[in-house]
């Protein structure tokens, strides 16, 4: 080989000077690896709800770096990313010693179910110092509303307490649940509980009208227990 040839194989070359011809041979050995061309499988469907997916910072021994939709360093958010198949780009290091290409795949985010935005609220009434009750299968009608699927309650965001189908609550608290439409489950639903005394009225005063077909009577009444503001009604409205 001579100054200027080109290499296109791993060899060991030995190097002398000719003006020298008993100098010392120096041995200098050439690698030459062949470039890679990365083929990044799809990765498989996941649900809006599911947390991150983990995306590997190395290919086929290639350092690199991701981009994309819902793409945080290496981390795909399907929620971020939202409901459709997208394309995620996997470009290696500059400094990649072999010069591979970026590549790309895709990931399909699959849509969770239709749900109430903003959670829901429910209240029950109880006896002073006792336990307003709540049934569980009122409130999943709601939330299936305008969807079908499988309904699950829990008493913690995290999704760890199951509850059942009537629960007991003493005071105002909040709880949980999921929809599931067979395809993905939602993310938890807030429903807020509220626990009230039902209001006791007293009668204080009752002054009739004056003549019949007059309005000026009036009745004086006193509410205890319950929370305001208050709505009357009577059973005769004349």
């Amino acid at each position: 080989y001579r100054p200027g040839d080109v290499i296109t194989r791993s060899i060991a070359l030995f190097l002398f000077d000719r003006t020298a011809p008993c100098s010392p041979e120096e041995l200098l050995r050439v690698l030459i690896t062949p470039s890679i061309t990365l083929a990044l499988p799809p990765f498989a469907p996941v649900c809006e709800a599911e947390g991150p997916v983990q995306l590997e910072a190395e290919q086929t021994g290639v350092a690199g770096t991701w981009s994309g939709p819902g793409v945080q360093g290496n981390q795909f958010f399907p929620d971020q990313a939202g409901p459709a198949t997208h394309t995620l780009t996997f470009t290696p290091d500059p400094n990649d010693p072999c010069g591979a290409a970026p590549a790309t795949t895709t990931i399909e985010v699959l849509a969770g179910p239709d749900i109430p935005d903003g959670g829901l609220a429910a209240a029950a009434c109880s006896a002073a110092g006792g336990e307003g009750v709540f049934d569980l299968n009122t409130l999943s009608r709601q939330i299936v509303s305008n969807e079908t699927g499988q309904v699950q309650w829990f008493a913690d965001q995290a999704l760890s307490v199951a509850i059942l189908d009537t629960l007991l609550v003493s005071a105002p608290g909040q709880i949980f649940a999921t929809l599931n439409n067979g395809i993905c489950p939602s993310p938890p639903i807030p429903v807020a509980l509220q626990v009230g005394v039902p209001p006791e009225i007293n009668i204080l005063d009752l002054q009739g009208v004056s003549c019949h077909g007059e309005s000026d009577g009036a009745v004086s009444l006193e509410i205890i227990e319950g929370t305001a503001p208050f709505e009357i009604t009577w059973s005769d409205p004349t």
